[in-house]
Order: C-alpha cells, then structure tokens, then sequence
C-alpha cells in the first residue's frame, strides 16, 4: 500500500524482479530490486512491459538502457525491443495468457512482431472508445480489472476473450484508468495508498486466488 500517486509509471513485477527507478527507495520482500531508467527518465511502466518472462521496450530507447534489459536476461527474462512510434507500450498493448489486446492504431508490423515473440493471437481491441487499451484493463492469471463503466455485456466478452472473471472498479479513490493506480503481477498487487475499502475489495477478488480474498 504506497503513498506514491501514479506508481505504475515508476515500476514494473514478476514473480522474482520488482524494478525500479534509480531514485527510487521502495523496497520489496522476496524480489531482486534492479534499477532502470526510460529515455532517462523514471517512467519505466509508461514505456516497457514485463509480462512473466517477456520484456518488451521501445527501440529507441538509450544504448544503455537497452544493455540493462538485455541483461535481465539473468533472471529468466527474454527481451524484445519494439518498432512503433507508440512507443508507451504499456498504454498501448495488453499481453493475456492466451491473446493479445493491441491499440487498434498501432501499426502492423507491431502485431506482426507480438505474434512472432508470443505466438498469440494478436487482436484490435478498444473499452468505451479507448484505444489504449493499457490504460483501462489490468490483469494476472487470476482475473482482470476494468474501467467502472464498462457495460455487462462487454465485461462478459471479455470474460469469455480472456478465460477468467473481471471485475468492474476505480482505484486510488475513484481513479478510473487502472494502469496508474496499481502495479499488478500474479503474486503481487501494488495499490495506491488513496485506494478506498471498496476499491480495495474489488481488486482482492478479481487479482487474488479465493483464498487469499
């Protein structure tokens, strides 16, 4: 539970990594802490994704940075680096277990390149006209969250498209772009510390097992 406003552009999760700006003093239990900058700035989970074993990065991105993610690599990490001019990639595209949700106005050979990385299905997605669909669907293998006015029949779509239940909710005291209000892996879920009990209550049941609620 941070008090820090628009964590999810400052951190990235796996199940063994937390990485972090190098200004940064947060500290996780139980993850290897590694520092890294985009475009040299701290925006890193504006402009990267690291989705299990993948990592994807704009191409344009620094030399330097570019050694540091290759070096993850240590850690079981394969990264990629990605041709676009939309270059937050995080905004942008949504990696799920068995596809991928892309802006419908990225360019082709985007989709062509996740296909080839990931070998999933790579689909145009928008939610109540966002595009970047990044900013208003969070998931983990448990479930996903999305923007507060998602319509039923949408949220059911999605649930049968991703293979798990979703949840509809604000975060961060009624923030509805998700993406800037927590940082979410499969063991670990990084919350605003604004974030209401209801709010709260809504992210437990769809990001955590039942017994863990």
């Amino acid at each position: 539970d941070f008090d820090l406003y628009l964590i999810f552009l400052k951190f990235l999760l796996n199940k063994n990594l937390f990485i972090v700006p190098y200004s940064s003093k947060v500290k996780l239990e139980n993850k290897v802490q590694l520092n890294l900058s985009a475009y040299r700035s701290e925006l890193i989970g504006h402009y990267y994704i690291l989705k299990n074993d993948i990592f994807l990065y704009p191409s344009t991105i620094e030399e330097e940075e570019k050694k540091t993610i290759e070096s993850l690599k240590e850690y079981g990490v394969e990264s990629f680096p990605i041709k676009t001019k939309k270059n937050s990639l995080a905004n942008n595209i949504v990696i799920e277990d068995k596809v991928i949700l892309i802006n419908p106005n990225m360019e082709k050979m985007v989709k062509k390149e996740l296909f080839e990385i990931t070998g999933k299905e790579v689909l145009d997605y928008e939610l109540l006209g966002y595009k970047t669909i990044g900013t208003v669907l969070v998931s983990n293998k448990y479930g996903f969250l999305v923007h507060y006015a998602t319509p039923e029949e949408k949220l059911k779509e999605l649930e049968e498209l991703l293979g798990k239940s979703g949840e509809r909710t604000t975060a961060n005291m009624g923030v509805p772009f998700l993406n800037i209000s927590m940082v979410v892996s499969d063991d670990t879920i990084l919350i605003g510390k604004k974030t209401t009990g209801i709010e709260e209550m809504r992210i437990r049941r769809a990001l955590m097992p039942p017994s863990q609620e």
